[in-house]
């Protein structure tokens, strides 16, 4: 059978990881902004409450009432009344909360990090140049720092959860359910850990074939 449109096999590297950057973005849109993406959702008296990157939102009247959106925030009064219990409202603080603005963070570095590997392996491609070694490092800098920023950020928000899950299984009338930023953020982590991979690949690939050797006219990186 003949193709008549041959995909170039760094297409998929980087369709995975411009799928981790989606799952990061998808994050970041969270209450107060939107129900659909949560960090932890607490299920109480009055109904649940749902908890994001920015704040939460809660029932009012059977409507959905939500916190501004905030760097850092705390539970208080709001959570207390609504959960019919005061055990939650400071299980946790505003500086760990505040350390969620890793997600945009981590969300800018991992667009950065797409766009240098796109940008690399298109021109490279284009051109048809020997490429030396030390060109990806820059590549693979970013996508080091960009993969432990993430892990940073996945860590914040695993251990929040945790301290809200542990507070609340004393409660009896409270329950507690993850929602799907955690493995959102695994997901995302999962990507960069290959597009890291995939780079050292080939950057040991190209201080293998040098120019002028029978290996390096052979290679198909």
């Amino acid at each position: 059978m003949t193709y008549l449109f041959k995909i170039p096999h760094w297409v998929l590297p980087l369709v995975i990881l411009l799928g981790g950057s989606v799952s990061l973005l998808l994050c970041n849109i969270s209450p107060p902004f939107t129900e659909s993406t949560l960090l932890f959702t607490l299920n109480g008296s009055s109904g649940p409450i749902w908890f994001g990157i920015w704040g939460y939102c809660y029932p009012s009247f059977l409507v959905g009432t939500c916190t501004p959106s905030s760097l850092g925030y705390v539970m208080g009064d709001v959570v207390t009344n609504s959960l019919g219990t005061d055990v939650l409202a400071h299980s946790v603080s505003r500086a760990h909360t505040g350390a969620l603005v890793l997600y945009p963070i981590a969300t800018v570095l991992t667009y950065a990090s797409f766009s240098a590997s796109l940008f690399f392996l298109v021109s490279r491609t284009a051109t048809k140049e020997y490429t030396r070694p030390s060109t990806l490092t820059a590549v693979l800098a970013l996508g080091v720092i960009t993969m432990i920023v993430t892990f940073a950020a996945l860590s914040i928000s695993f251990s929040l959860g945790a301290t809200v899950m542990g507070q609340a299984q004393t409660v009896d009338n409270v329950t507690f359910q993850w929602g799907n930023i955690v493995w959102l953020t695994a997901i995302a982590f999962c990507t960069q850990v290959y597009n890291c991979q995939r780079i050292l690949s080939l950057r040991a690939s190209l201080q293998n074939y040098m120019p002028g050797t029978k290996a390096f006219s052979e290679a198909k990186l």
